[in-house]
Protein backbone atom coordinates (compact mmCIF):
# COMPACT_ATOMS: atom_id res chain seq x y z
CA UNK A 1 0.00 0.00 0.00
CA UNK A 2 1.12 3.55 -0.69
CA UNK A 3 0.05 5.02 2.61
CA UNK A 4 2.14 2.63 4.70
CA UNK A 5 5.49 0.90 4.67
CA UNK A 6 5.65 -1.54 1.70
CA UNK A 7 7.12 -4.31 3.84
CA UNK A 8 4.32 -3.98 6.41
CA UNK A 9 1.76 -3.88 3.61
CA UNK A 10 3.03 -7.19 2.19
CA UNK A 11 3.10 -8.74 5.65
CA UNK A 12 -0.51 -7.67 6.22
CA UNK A 13 -1.52 -9.14 2.86
CA UNK A 14 0.09 -12.49 3.69
CA UNK A 15 -1.62 -12.51 7.09
CA UNK A 16 -4.98 -11.74 5.50
CA UNK A 17 -4.45 -14.52 2.97
CA UNK A 18 -3.68 -17.02 5.75
CA UNK A 19 -6.86 -16.05 7.61
CA UNK A 20 -8.97 -16.47 4.47
CA UNK A 21 -7.52 -19.93 3.81
CA UNK A 22 -8.02 -21.09 7.41
CA UNK A 23 -11.64 -19.86 7.41
CA UNK A 24 -12.39 -21.29 3.94
CA UNK A 25 -13.08 -17.88 2.39
CA UNK A 26 -11.91 -18.93 -1.04
CA UNK A 27 -13.22 -15.96 -3.02
CA UNK A 28 -11.42 -13.48 -0.79
CA UNK A 29 -8.29 -15.61 -0.83
CA UNK A 30 -8.35 -15.66 -4.64
CA UNK A 31 -8.56 -11.85 -4.77
CA UNK A 32 -5.58 -11.53 -2.43
CA UNK A 33 -3.55 -14.02 -4.47
CA UNK A 34 -4.21 -12.08 -7.68
CA UNK A 35 -3.29 -8.84 -5.93
CA UNK A 36 -0.05 -10.31 -4.60
CA UNK A 37 0.73 -11.72 -8.04
CA UNK A 38 0.52 -8.27 -9.60
CA UNK A 39 2.61 -6.72 -6.85
CA UNK A 40 5.32 -9.38 -6.79
CA UNK A 41 5.64 -9.88 -10.54
CA UNK A 42 6.86 -6.37 -11.29
CA UNK A 43 9.88 -4.32 -10.26
CA UNK A 44 8.42 -0.96 -11.16
CA UNK A 45 7.95 -0.05 -7.47
CA UNK A 46 11.41 -1.17 -6.42
CA UNK A 47 13.01 2.26 -6.85
CA UNK A 48 9.93 4.45 -6.45
CA UNK A 49 10.53 7.33 -4.02
CA UNK A 50 6.98 8.66 -3.78
CA UNK A 51 6.46 7.58 -0.18
CA UNK A 52 9.89 8.78 0.95
CA UNK A 53 9.67 12.18 -0.73
CA UNK A 54 6.16 12.87 0.61
CA UNK A 55 7.54 12.75 4.17
CA UNK A 56 9.52 15.94 3.47
CA UNK A 57 6.89 17.85 1.50
CA UNK A 58 3.98 20.13 2.26
CA UNK A 59 0.64 18.35 1.64
CA UNK A 60 -0.05 20.54 -1.39
CA UNK A 61 3.30 19.58 -2.93
CA UNK A 62 2.94 15.92 -2.00
CA UNK A 63 -0.41 15.88 -3.78
CA UNK A 64 1.41 16.45 -7.09
CA UNK A 65 3.45 13.30 -6.62
CA UNK A 66 0.37 11.27 -5.69
CA UNK A 67 -1.53 12.48 -8.76
CA UNK A 68 1.45 11.61 -10.97
CA UNK A 69 1.54 8.09 -9.50
CA UNK A 70 -2.21 7.85 -10.09
CA UNK A 71 -1.78 8.68 -13.78
CA UNK A 72 1.05 6.19 -14.12
CA UNK A 73 -1.09 3.52 -12.43
CA UNK A 74 1.92 2.47 -10.40
CA UNK A 75 -0.09 1.56 -7.30
CA UNK A 76 -3.42 -0.04 -6.59
CA UNK A 77 -6.26 2.43 -7.18
CA UNK A 78 -7.68 2.07 -3.67
CA UNK A 79 -4.25 2.62 -2.10
CA UNK A 80 -3.80 5.75 -4.19
CA UNK A 81 -7.16 7.15 -3.08
CA UNK A 82 -6.40 6.35 0.57
CA UNK A 83 -3.04 8.10 0.36
CA UNK A 84 -4.64 11.02 -1.42
CA UNK A 85 -7.27 11.37 1.28
CA UNK A 86 -4.64 11.17 4.04
CA UNK A 87 -2.92 14.13 2.39
CA UNK A 88 -5.85 16.36 1.45
CA UNK A 89 -7.43 16.11 4.90
CA UNK A 90 -4.40 18.04 6.20
CA UNK A 91 -5.16 20.94 3.84
CA UNK A 92 -7.79 23.66 3.88
CA UNK A 93 -9.52 22.52 0.66
CA UNK A 94 -12.93 21.24 1.80
CA UNK A 95 -14.20 20.59 -1.75
CA UNK A 96 -11.24 18.36 -2.53
CA UNK A 97 -11.58 16.55 0.80
CA UNK A 98 -15.25 15.83 0.04
CA UNK A 99 -14.45 14.69 -3.52
CA UNK A 100 -11.68 12.26 -2.55
CA UNK A 101 -13.73 10.89 0.37
CA UNK A 102 -16.69 10.19 -1.91
CA UNK A 103 -14.39 8.36 -4.35
CA UNK A 104 -12.82 6.33 -1.56
CA UNK A 105 -16.06 5.60 0.32
CA UNK A 106 -18.93 5.95 -2.17
CA UNK A 107 -22.34 6.45 -0.60
CA UNK A 108 -21.00 7.34 2.87
CA UNK A 109 -21.53 10.80 4.39
CA UNK A 110 -18.51 13.00 5.00
CA UNK A 111 -17.46 12.87 8.71
CA UNK A 112 -18.30 16.00 10.69
CA UNK A 113 -14.63 16.59 11.58
CA UNK A 114 -13.89 17.39 7.92
CA UNK A 115 -17.08 19.32 7.23
CA UNK A 116 -15.92 22.60 8.81
CA UNK A 117 -15.95 26.21 7.80
CA UNK A 118 -12.82 27.20 5.86
CA UNK A 119 -12.44 30.57 7.59
CA UNK A 120 -12.67 28.95 11.01
CA UNK A 121 -10.06 26.33 10.11
CA UNK A 122 -7.70 29.00 8.78
CA UNK A 123 -7.97 31.00 12.01
CA UNK A 124 -7.20 27.90 14.06
CA UNK A 125 -4.12 27.18 11.97
CA UNK A 126 -2.85 30.75 12.37
CA UNK A 127 -3.22 30.49 16.14
CA UNK A 128 -1.27 27.22 16.17
CA UNK A 129 1.52 28.73 14.08
CA UNK A 130 1.78 31.78 16.34
CA UNK A 131 1.99 29.61 19.44
CA UNK A 132 4.59 27.29 17.93
CA UNK A 133 6.83 30.21 16.92
CA UNK A 134 7.14 31.27 20.55
CA UNK A 135 9.51 34.14 21.15
CA UNK A 136 11.62 33.80 18.01
CA UNK A 137 9.33 35.69 15.60
CA UNK A 138 9.59 39.07 17.41
CA UNK A 139 13.38 38.67 17.31
CA UNK A 140 13.52 37.92 13.59
CA UNK A 141 11.00 40.68 12.80
CA UNK A 142 13.06 43.31 14.65
CA UNK A 143 15.08 44.68 11.73
CA UNK A 144 17.34 46.86 13.89
CA UNK A 145 18.24 43.98 16.22
CA UNK A 146 18.97 41.61 13.34
CA UNK A 147 21.12 44.23 11.58
CA UNK A 148 23.04 44.93 14.79
CA UNK A 149 23.70 41.23 15.38
CA UNK A 150 24.88 40.81 11.79
CA UNK A 151 27.27 43.76 12.05
CA UNK A 152 28.67 42.35 15.28
CA UNK A 153 29.04 38.93 13.65
CA UNK A 154 26.88 37.32 16.35
CA UNK A 155 23.79 36.49 14.27
CA UNK A 156 24.62 32.78 14.36
CA UNK A 157 22.91 29.61 15.47
CA UNK A 158 25.16 29.26 18.53
CA UNK A 159 24.35 32.79 19.72
CA UNK A 160 20.60 32.44 19.19
CA UNK A 161 20.51 29.09 21.00
CA UNK A 162 22.47 30.50 23.96
CA UNK A 163 20.35 33.67 24.21
CA UNK A 164 16.93 32.50 23.08
CA UNK A 165 16.16 28.94 24.09
CA UNK A 166 13.05 28.86 21.92
CA UNK A 167 15.14 28.94 18.76
CA UNK A 168 15.73 25.83 16.67
CA UNK A 169 18.32 23.44 18.00
CA UNK A 170 21.03 22.02 15.77
CA UNK A 171 19.20 18.77 14.94
CA UNK A 172 16.01 20.62 14.03
CA UNK A 173 17.99 22.95 11.78
CA UNK A 174 19.51 20.00 9.92
CA UNK A 175 16.01 18.65 9.30
CA UNK A 176 14.94 22.03 7.96
CA UNK A 177 17.84 21.88 5.51
CA UNK A 178 16.69 18.44 4.39
CA UNK A 179 13.21 19.85 3.78
CA UNK A 180 14.71 22.66 1.70
CA UNK A 181 16.61 20.15 -0.46
CA UNK A 182 13.37 18.30 -1.21
CA UNK A 183 11.38 21.45 -1.95
CA UNK A 184 14.13 22.69 -4.26
CA UNK A 185 13.48 19.76 -6.61
CA UNK A 186 10.30 21.49 -7.77
CA UNK A 187 12.43 24.47 -8.81
CA UNK A 188 15.56 22.84 -10.23
CA UNK A 189 13.67 20.31 -12.35
CA UNK A 190 11.08 22.77 -13.62
CA UNK A 191 13.23 25.72 -14.67
CA UNK A 192 11.62 27.51 -17.65
CA UNK A 193 13.57 27.41 -20.87
CA UNK A 194 15.36 30.74 -21.12
CA UNK A 195 15.81 30.99 -24.89
CA UNK A 196 14.67 34.38 -26.34
CA UNK A 197 12.17 32.68 -28.65
CA UNK A 198 10.53 30.75 -25.83
CA UNK A 199 10.38 33.84 -23.59
CA UNK A 200 8.81 35.97 -26.33
CA UNK A 201 6.24 33.28 -27.11
CA UNK A 202 5.37 32.93 -23.43
CA UNK A 203 4.95 36.71 -23.03
CA UNK A 204 2.78 36.93 -26.15
CA UNK A 205 0.56 34.07 -24.97
CA UNK A 206 0.23 35.69 -21.57
CA UNK A 207 -0.81 39.02 -23.07
CA UNK A 208 -3.31 37.63 -25.57
CA UNK A 209 -5.10 34.96 -23.65
CA UNK A 210 -4.04 33.92 -20.16
CA UNK A 211 -6.53 31.06 -20.01
CA UNK A 212 -5.20 29.47 -23.17
CA UNK A 213 -1.62 29.93 -21.98
CA UNK A 214 -2.36 27.94 -18.82
CA UNK A 215 -3.42 24.97 -20.93
CA UNK A 216 -0.20 25.05 -22.97
CA UNK A 217 2.63 23.03 -21.37
CA UNK A 218 5.71 25.13 -20.66
CA UNK A 219 8.97 23.66 -21.88
CA UNK A 220 11.29 23.24 -18.91
CA UNK A 221 14.93 22.40 -18.40
CA UNK A 222 17.07 21.25 -15.48
CA UNK A 223 18.86 23.93 -13.49
CA UNK A 224 22.40 22.68 -12.87
CA UNK A 225 22.87 24.96 -9.83
CA UNK A 226 21.40 22.03 -7.92
CA UNK A 227 24.97 20.71 -7.71
CA UNK A 228 26.06 23.74 -5.67
CA UNK A 229 23.28 23.29 -3.12
CA UNK A 230 23.47 19.50 -2.83
CA UNK A 231 27.21 18.88 -2.76
CA UNK A 232 29.23 22.13 -2.59
CA UNK A 233 27.72 23.51 0.62
CA UNK A 234 29.06 21.43 3.50
CA UNK A 235 26.06 21.97 5.80
CA UNK A 236 23.54 20.90 3.15
CA UNK A 237 25.72 17.98 2.16
CA UNK A 238 25.60 16.79 5.77
CA UNK A 239 21.81 17.18 5.82
CA UNK A 240 21.54 15.11 2.62
CA UNK A 241 23.70 12.31 3.97
CA UNK A 242 21.99 12.28 7.36
CA UNK A 243 18.32 12.57 6.40
CA UNK A 244 17.97 12.16 2.62
CA UNK A 245 20.55 9.91 0.89
CA UNK A 246 17.88 9.13 -1.73
CA UNK A 247 18.41 12.63 -3.14
CA UNK A 248 21.72 11.39 -4.55
CA UNK A 249 19.60 10.12 -7.45
CA UNK A 250 18.80 13.66 -8.59
CA UNK A 251 22.35 14.88 -8.02
CA UNK A 252 23.63 11.98 -10.16
CA UNK A 253 21.27 12.83 -13.03
CA UNK A 254 22.39 16.47 -13.11
CA UNK A 255 26.06 15.46 -12.93
CA UNK A 256 25.72 13.04 -15.87
CA UNK A 257 23.86 15.56 -18.04
CA UNK A 258 25.89 18.69 -17.29
CA UNK A 259 29.10 18.17 -15.32
CA UNK A 260 31.01 15.00 -16.11
CA UNK A 261 34.19 16.57 -14.73
CA UNK A 262 36.64 14.55 -12.74
CA UNK A 263 36.29 16.37 -9.40
CA UNK A 264 32.49 16.48 -9.62
CA UNK A 265 32.32 12.75 -10.30
CA UNK A 266 34.79 12.01 -7.52
CA UNK A 267 32.69 14.05 -5.10
CA UNK A 268 29.52 12.22 -6.12
CA UNK A 269 31.16 8.80 -5.87
CA UNK A 270 32.54 9.68 -2.44
CA UNK A 271 29.04 10.48 -1.19
CA UNK A 272 27.59 7.36 -2.83
CA UNK A 273 30.24 5.09 -1.29
CA UNK A 274 29.39 6.40 2.17
CA UNK A 275 25.64 5.88 1.71
CA UNK A 276 25.62 2.75 -0.52
CA UNK A 277 24.63 0.53 2.41
CA UNK A 278 21.53 2.71 2.92
CA UNK A 279 20.49 3.69 -0.58
CA UNK A 280 21.33 2.66 -4.14
CA UNK A 281 19.51 2.75 -7.46
CA UNK A 282 20.37 2.02 -11.13
CA UNK A 283 21.38 5.63 -11.85
CA UNK A 284 24.04 5.69 -9.14
CA UNK A 285 25.13 2.14 -9.96
CA UNK A 286 25.51 3.11 -13.64
CA UNK A 287 27.98 5.86 -12.72
CA UNK A 288 29.81 3.51 -10.37
CA UNK A 289 30.10 0.82 -13.06
CA UNK A 290 31.48 3.28 -15.62
CA UNK A 291 33.65 5.58 -13.55
CA UNK A 292 34.93 3.36 -10.73
CA UNK A 293 34.70 -0.27 -11.87
CA UNK A 294 35.05 0.20 -15.65
CA UNK A 295 32.46 -2.57 -15.95
CA UNK A 296 30.85 -1.57 -19.23
CA UNK A 297 28.90 -4.83 -19.60
CA UNK A 298 27.05 -4.14 -16.35
CA UNK A 299 26.62 -0.48 -17.32
CA UNK A 300 24.85 -1.58 -20.48
CA UNK A 301 22.17 -3.33 -18.40
CA UNK A 302 21.92 -0.51 -15.89
CA UNK A 303 20.86 1.95 -18.61
CA UNK A 304 17.73 -0.13 -19.27
CA UNK A 305 16.95 -0.20 -15.55
CA UNK A 306 17.38 3.59 -15.43
CA UNK A 307 14.56 3.96 -17.95
CA UNK A 308 12.09 2.34 -15.55
CA UNK A 309 13.25 4.71 -12.79
CA UNK A 310 12.69 7.77 -15.01
CA UNK A 311 9.25 6.62 -16.11
CA UNK A 312 7.94 6.46 -12.53
CA UNK A 313 9.72 9.51 -11.10
CA UNK A 314 7.72 12.74 -11.01
CA UNK A 315 10.79 14.97 -11.38
CA UNK A 316 12.84 12.91 -13.85
CA UNK A 317 10.10 11.70 -16.18
CA UNK A 318 10.42 14.50 -18.82
CA UNK A 319 14.21 14.20 -19.10
CA UNK A 320 14.80 10.58 -20.09
CA UNK A 321 15.93 11.32 -23.66
CA UNK A 322 18.37 13.96 -22.44
CA UNK A 323 19.82 11.64 -19.81
CA UNK A 324 20.02 8.67 -22.21
CA UNK A 325 22.08 10.65 -24.71
CA UNK A 326 24.34 12.02 -21.96
CA UNK A 327 24.81 8.51 -20.51
CA UNK A 328 25.86 7.21 -23.93
CA UNK A 329 28.42 9.99 -24.19
CA UNK A 330 29.60 9.31 -20.64
CA UNK A 331 30.19 5.62 -21.42
CA UNK A 332 31.98 6.40 -24.67
CA UNK A 333 34.19 9.10 -23.12
CA UNK A 334 35.33 6.76 -20.37
CA UNK A 335 35.77 3.78 -22.69
CA UNK A 336 37.81 5.78 -25.20
CA UNK A 337 40.21 6.96 -22.48
CA UNK A 338 41.36 3.41 -21.74
CA UNK A 339 41.26 1.95 -25.30
CA UNK A 340 43.07 3.08 -28.44
CA UNK A 341 41.17 0.79 -30.82
CA UNK A 342 37.43 0.24 -30.28
CA UNK A 343 35.44 -2.43 -32.05
CA UNK A 344 32.36 -0.94 -33.69
CA UNK A 345 30.17 -3.93 -32.86
CA UNK A 346 31.08 -3.86 -29.17
CA UNK A 347 30.62 -0.09 -29.06
CA UNK A 348 27.18 -0.38 -30.66
CA UNK A 349 26.15 -2.86 -27.95
CA UNK A 350 27.33 -0.59 -25.15
CA UNK A 351 25.49 2.40 -26.64
CA UNK A 352 22.28 0.44 -27.44
CA UNK A 353 22.60 1.24 -31.16
CA UNK A 354 22.87 -0.86 -34.29
CA UNK A 355 26.13 -0.85 -36.26
CA UNK A 356 25.04 1.76 -38.78
CA UNK A 357 23.58 4.10 -36.16
CA UNK A 358 26.70 3.77 -33.99
CA UNK A 359 28.93 4.69 -36.92
CA UNK A 360 26.80 7.74 -37.72
CA UNK A 361 26.91 8.76 -34.07
CA UNK A 362 30.71 8.65 -34.02
CA UNK A 363 30.97 10.50 -37.36
CA UNK A 364 28.79 13.30 -35.99
CA UNK A 365 31.02 13.61 -32.94
CA UNK A 366 34.12 13.83 -35.12
CA UNK A 367 32.48 16.51 -37.30
CA UNK A 368 31.51 18.54 -34.24
CA UNK A 369 35.14 18.42 -33.04
CA UNK A 370 34.01 16.57 -29.92
CA UNK A 371 36.18 13.55 -30.72
CA UNK A 372 39.72 13.09 -31.99
CA UNK A 373 39.38 9.77 -33.83
CA UNK A 374 39.05 8.14 -37.23
CA UNK A 375 37.02 5.18 -38.47
CA UNK A 376 38.69 2.16 -40.08
CA UNK A 377 35.82 0.83 -42.20
CA UNK A 378 37.88 -2.16 -43.37
CA UNK A 379 38.38 -3.59 -39.89
CA UNK A 380 35.23 -1.99 -38.39
CA UNK A 381 37.15 -0.25 -35.63
CA UNK A 382 37.48 3.27 -34.29
CA UNK A 383 41.08 4.43 -33.84
CA UNK A 384 41.44 7.01 -31.12
CA UNK A 385 43.85 9.91 -31.51
CA UNK A 386 46.34 11.20 -28.98
CA UNK A 387 44.19 12.88 -26.35
CA UNK A 388 46.04 15.75 -24.73
CA UNK A 389 44.23 17.62 -22.04
CA UNK A 390 44.22 21.38 -22.32
CA UNK A 391 46.50 22.81 -19.56
CA UNK A 392 44.16 25.75 -19.05
CA UNK A 393 41.22 23.36 -18.54
CA UNK A 394 43.24 21.40 -16.01
CA UNK A 395 44.10 24.53 -14.04
CA UNK A 396 40.47 25.65 -14.04
CA UNK A 397 39.26 22.24 -12.87
CA UNK A 398 41.82 22.03 -10.06
CA UNK A 399 41.11 25.61 -8.99
CA UNK A 400 37.37 24.98 -8.93
CA UNK A 401 37.82 21.97 -6.69
CA UNK A 402 40.11 23.90 -4.36
CA UNK A 403 37.60 26.72 -4.18
CA UNK A 404 34.89 24.30 -3.05
CA UNK A 405 37.15 22.96 -0.30
CA UNK A 406 38.13 26.46 0.80
CA UNK A 407 34.49 27.54 1.02
CA UNK A 408 33.66 24.62 3.29
CA UNK A 409 36.74 25.26 5.44
CA UNK A 410 36.02 28.99 5.71
CA UNK A 411 32.40 28.33 6.64
CA UNK A 412 33.51 25.95 9.38
CA UNK A 413 36.04 28.46 10.75
CA UNK A 414 33.40 31.20 10.87
CA UNK A 415 31.04 28.91 12.76
CA UNK A 416 33.74 28.06 15.31
CA UNK A 417 34.70 31.72 15.77
CA UNK A 418 31.08 32.76 16.25
CA UNK A 419 30.57 29.99 18.77
CA UNK A 420 33.69 30.98 20.70
CA UNK A 421 32.75 34.68 20.63
CA UNK A 422 29.29 34.01 22.04
CA UNK A 423 30.83 31.85 24.77
CA UNK A 424 33.72 34.13 25.72
CA UNK A 425 31.60 37.30 25.72
CA UNK A 426 29.60 35.99 28.65
CA UNK A 427 32.74 34.89 30.47
CA UNK A 428 34.42 38.27 29.90
CA UNK A 429 31.36 40.05 31.27
CA UNK A 430 31.44 37.92 34.39
CA UNK A 431 35.16 38.62 34.93
CA UNK A 432 34.66 42.35 34.32
CA UNK A 433 31.82 42.51 36.78
CA UNK A 434 33.83 40.64 39.40
CA UNK A 435 36.83 42.94 38.89
CA UNK A 436 34.64 46.03 39.17
CA UNK A 437 33.20 44.81 42.44
CA UNK A 438 36.56 44.81 44.27
CA UNK A 439 37.19 47.56 46.86
CA UNK A 440 39.22 50.60 45.81
CA UNK A 441 42.97 50.78 46.58
CA UNK A 442 45.13 53.46 48.12
CA UNK A 443 45.26 55.61 45.02
CA UNK A 444 41.64 56.56 45.12
CA UNK A 445 38.51 56.17 47.15
CA UNK A 446 36.58 53.97 44.78
CA UNK A 447 38.69 52.86 41.86
CA UNK A 448 36.35 49.92 41.47
CA UNK A 449 33.86 52.37 40.02
CA UNK A 450 36.13 52.92 37.04
CA UNK A 451 36.82 49.23 36.58
CA UNK A 452 33.24 48.01 36.71
CA UNK A 453 31.14 46.51 33.95
CA UNK A 454 31.39 43.43 31.74
CA UNK A 455 30.93 42.91 28.02
CA UNK A 456 27.24 43.77 28.40
CA UNK A 457 27.92 46.98 30.42
CA UNK A 458 26.81 45.56 33.77
CA UNK A 459 27.85 47.58 36.85
CA UNK A 460 29.98 46.22 39.70
CA UNK A 461 29.10 46.33 43.36
CA UNK A 462 30.95 49.62 43.81
CA UNK A 463 30.18 50.78 40.26
CA UNK A 464 29.72 54.34 39.22
CA UNK A 465 30.56 54.71 35.52
CA UNK A 466 30.40 51.51 33.45
CA UNK A 467 33.18 50.37 31.15
CA UNK A 468 34.55 47.19 29.54
CA UNK A 469 36.28 44.68 31.81
CA UNK A 470 39.61 44.97 30.03
CA UNK A 471 39.51 48.79 29.97
CA UNK A 472 38.53 48.91 33.63
CA UNK A 473 41.44 46.69 34.60
CA UNK A 474 43.88 48.92 32.68
CA UNK A 475 42.59 52.07 34.38
CA UNK A 476 42.71 50.46 37.80
CA UNK A 477 46.30 49.31 37.32
CA UNK A 478 47.22 52.79 36.03
CA UNK A 479 45.80 54.29 39.20
CA UNK A 480 48.05 52.04 41.28
CA UNK A 481 51.18 53.01 39.36
CA UNK A 482 50.51 56.76 39.44
CA UNK A 483 51.75 57.50 42.99
CA UNK A 484 55.01 55.66 42.35
CA UNK A 485 55.56 57.52 39.09
CA UNK A 486 54.87 60.89 40.70
CA UNK A 487 57.23 60.16 43.50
Amino acid sequence: MLATDPAKSLAAAWGHLACCILTNKWDSAKEIILSLRDELSTKKLEFDLTQVLCQFLDPHLALRLIEFAEKRQVYNEKDILQAKFDIVKKTTIPDLISQVFSELYPGQPLPAEYDVDLEEKRDLLLEEYQESCGEIMPILQDGELVETLRQDGTFTLAFLISEYKEFLNEYSLVKQRAWLLHWSLFVFFNAPKTSPTASAAADEASDEDADDADDTPIETVIDDTLIDLFSTSEVFRQALQLHAPHLLRYLAVVVVIFHRRRLTLLNLMSMFNQEAHIYADPILELISCVYRKFDFDSARGKILECKAVFENDYFLNPYWDQFFEAARLFIFETYSQIHKRIDNKMLAEYLHLDMEAAERWIVNMIRNASLDAKIDSTNNVVIMGQSQRNPNAQVIEITRGQEIKNQGLLQRINELESSQNSTTSGAAGARGGAAGGKPGNKSGPKSGGLGSGGARGGAGKEGGHTAGGARGSAISSGARRQPATAH
